[in-house]
């Protein structure tokens, strides 16, 4: 991995074409191989997408340090469609504290073995955490195996009296209005010092096992 290099391009060229009628590799899986890859923008995850890395801990999908905003949203995003069928599986995201790091609103898909961890503080001192590290949403259903959202948060978060709170918003996994059957299995959640560290408000039909 290169500092200047954005892979997001390839990357996001691999996913527009496998999600295309006509185009020769329509259908295909997108592979992602073992190694770093810096991202400069969001992925985009197409309706059929198949989205595979070579292991959650060696194929890491990484945010640029320098160039990230927090207005960019998730680091990876899925399109809103209750008939997505995205799999999304066997990577890490490293990202930036406070930042977004995987929204899926696709309905009908499967997220299996994959990671999240911060990297680095980036952004003002005292910066107010206000969104989800992960999220589903939209038309978000299908299943979920094996995720790890797991982040030491104590540096990332303002400091001082009154400090110890809640953040509206700020969760490391968050589901929210989608209309189901969503069902997780075998989730990881820890290490948020403050707010609750999962959030499941205005669903229909979500089953967390384990």
């Amino acid at each position: 991995m290169k500092l200047t290099d954005n892979d997001a391009l390839a990357i996001q060229r691999a996913i527009d074409d496998t999600s295309t009628p006509g185009q020769p590799n329509y259908g295909k899986t997108v592979f992602i191989p073992r190694g770093h890859f810096l991202l400069y923008k969001p992925l985009v995850v197409k309706k059929g997408v198949k989205l595979i890395g070579a292991g959650k801990n060696i194929s890491v999908l990484q945010m640029a340090k320098t160039e990230w905003e927090r207005t960019y949203g998730a680091a990876v995003q899925t399109v809103d469609d209750p008939e997505g069928k995205v799999v999304l599986s066997d990577f890490a995201v490293l990202g930036l504290s406070l930042s977004s790091y995987l929204e899926v609103r696709s309905g009908k898909s499967l997220v299996c073995d994959l990671v999240t961890e911060s990297g680095y503080y980036i952004g003002p001192q005292n910066s107010v955490p206000d969104k989800p590290y992960v999220l589903f949403a939209g038309h978000a259903s299908g299943r979920v195996y094996h995720i790890s959202l797991d982040h030491i948060a104590h540096d990332r978060l303002p400091s001082g009296p009154g400090q110890d709170q809640s953040y509206p918003g700020y969760h490391l996994l968050q589901i929210r209005d989608t209309p189901g059957p969503l069902a997780l299995y075998q989730v990881s959640i820890e290490h948020l010092p403050s707010s609750p560290q999962m959030d499941i408000s205005q669903c229909q039909n979500v089953t967390v096992y384990g």
